[in-house]
Parts: structure tokens; sequence; C-alpha cells
């Protein structure tokens, strides 16, 4: 119950915060309502621009392969007129209502509705026209943006303990890529980051251990199939795969220095040498602590990213607003 309550005050305190909500990166997909008022293709893809430009500017980073959080828009109430005469013109009235919600729970975080008029040489110019007061410098925008974030915020400091430990399940049965991505997700402003940045680490560092075991494993079978030239050719290979900070690389110095002793040929002692040098390269930038830390929090990021990316991706259509 502290725990909870110390929990609660330090997000009141981010959230209450201009400057942690600035620095804080929350990611949201730009997503399509199948409801209200049929527009054009063009018009639809118009308004996601919009909504994708105004949501960045406002902090929030679109990503349309993992969020649940999403943005939309929509149309309703249309009325559309067309000026007599040779240069016609289109005016167009309706109400666009913004959403912020989670499409996992169906849950509305915030809303807002515009009414917008616009004219044009065609229908779609005049909803064009009409979208131009959607933009993050529309104070009443901002707002609406603003009221999400901390929905969002607050989801991510009540769900956090959960993430964790799916993200720690996840590593125990050495799916640590898993582990890196829903570690991942819980944001730099939420009070659970710091033990979220820790299990990043945790499983990164799992993962560049069995990582370079199972290539120096690979290695070594190629090398004892083969113990000749080409056989330490494509075992150098695997070894010069193994992070330099995998306990491995302890071992596969010793097979690199049992294959260029046993295979007398200058392009294995050359590629022997190249491979000491890095290894002593990376042992001196690996002195400095925070440096290091910072490098696997980036790399373990990249997996997030990747294993995000290499899902299959879903259009998101919210049928329910």
């Amino acid at each position: 119950m502290i725990r909870k309550s110390i929990c609660a005050i330090a997000a009141a305190m981010l959230l209450g915060s201009p400057l942690a909500m600035a620095e804080c990166e929350l990611h949201i997909a730009v997503a399509e309502i199948k409801q209200g008022d049929e527009v054009s293709k063009a018009v639809e893809n118009q308004l996601q621009m919009r909504l994708t430009r105004a949501a960045a500017a406002a902090g929030l980073a679109g990503d349309a392969y993992s969020s649940r959080f999403f943005l939309a828009g929509r149309f309703d109430k249309g009325f559309l007129d067309v000026t007599p005469g040779p240069s016609q013109k289109f005016l167009v009235k309706t109400t666009l209502t913004v959403y912020i919600g989670d499409g996992d729970d169906q849950k509305v975080f915030a809303s807002k509705s515009f009414e917008l008029k616009g004219a044009g040489i065609s229908e779609e110019r005049a909803y064009v026209n009409a979208m131009s007061r959607l933009n993050a410098q529309n104070a009443e925008f901002k707002a609406f943006v603003e009221e999400g974030k901390k929905k969002i915020l607050d989801y991510y400091v009540n769900y956090a303990p959960v993430l964790l430990k799916k993200a720690r399940s996840a590593m125990n049965q050495r799916d640590y890529d898993e582990a890196i991505y829903v570690a991942s997700q819980i944001p730099e402003c939420c009070p659970a980051y710091a033990e979220a940045e820790d299990l990043m680490l945790e499983a990164y560092n799992h993962r560049t251990e069995y990582e370079g075991d199972q290539l120096l494993a690979q290695a070594e079978a190629e090398w004892g199939a083969d113990p000749t030239a080409a056989g330490a050719r494509k075992a150098f290979d695997l070894i010069a795969r193994i992070d330099p900070s995998a306990s491995a690389k302890a071992r596969a110095n010793v097979l690199s220095k049992k294959m260029s002793s046993a295979v007398k040929e200058q392009w294995v002692f050359e590629n022997v040498k190249k491979y000491e040098d890095a290894l002593a390269m990376e042992k001196k930038r690996m002195a400095n602590d925070h440096a290091f830390r910072m490098k696997v929090v980036d790399a373990a990021k990249s997996v997030a990213v990747a294993r995000a990316q290499n899902q299959p991706k879903t259009i998101i259509r919210h049928y329910w607003l």
C-alpha cells in the first residue's frame, strides 16, 4: 500500500510537470474510424496526415506497430453546397471529432469536437481547407492532447507491474526479444521506468550470453567438421559475430588461437589480429560504466523496435466509436 502511494505521488508530480510531459515519449497510432460521414480516401489521408503532424508536435510518437493507444478523427453532420455559376465553389460545413483512446480495452481517454467550414474548387479541397484549424498551435487541440497524454500515463502507472511481470516471464522462458519489447513499452516518465530499464538490461545481457554460446558452439562444430583453412574461415565468421561483452568471447579467443596455429594461412592470422584489436578497443569503451549502460539500453531498444516491426502489421480501424 505504501509503495503504491509513493508511485501515485511520483506520478502526480510527473504529470504536473510540463518539462516531464514534454520529454516523455508516448507512442500512439493514428487510426481510422469506420463510422460517421463517408469522405473520400484523399480527405481521409489528409486527416491522418494532419493528425500525425499535430500529434508529433505535441510529443506523441507515431507507432503503427505496437501501440495500443490511438489518435483518430471522424466527420459528422456534414453539409455540402455548390455555388452556381461558371466558377463553381464547393462549400463544406462539418463537425470533426478527434479521439485519443485505448484500442485494446475500447476506451476513449479524451475527445474534442471542432465545427469546421471550408470552401474550394472541389469537395476534397473544401474539406482540406476546412481542416486548416487542426494543428498543434490550436489551443483547444493542445488541451485535448494533454488530457489524452495524462490518461495514457495513468494507464502506465497502474499497468506497469503487469508489464514487468509479463516481461520477466518471457525472459525466464528465454524469449529475450519479447521481454525487452514488453519492458520497453513503459515510458521514461513513468515511475516504474527504472525497473523496466534494469529488466531490459538484464534481458539483453542474457540474450548476449545465449547468442554468444550458440555462435561459439556453431564455430566449434564447423572447425571440428573441417579443421582446414576453409573450416577456419567459416568458424571465424561465426566468432566475429559474438558480442565482445559475452563470456563466450574468452573461449572464442582460445579457439581462434588454436585455429591460427593449426592453419598456416595469412588470411586467418590477419583476421584474428583484427578481431583481437577490435576486442581490446571494445573493452576500453566498456570501462566507462555509464556509457556502456546507455549503449546497452539503446541496443535493447533497437531489439524492441525490430521485434515490433517483425510482427504482422494490423490496420487499426475502430467500429465502436
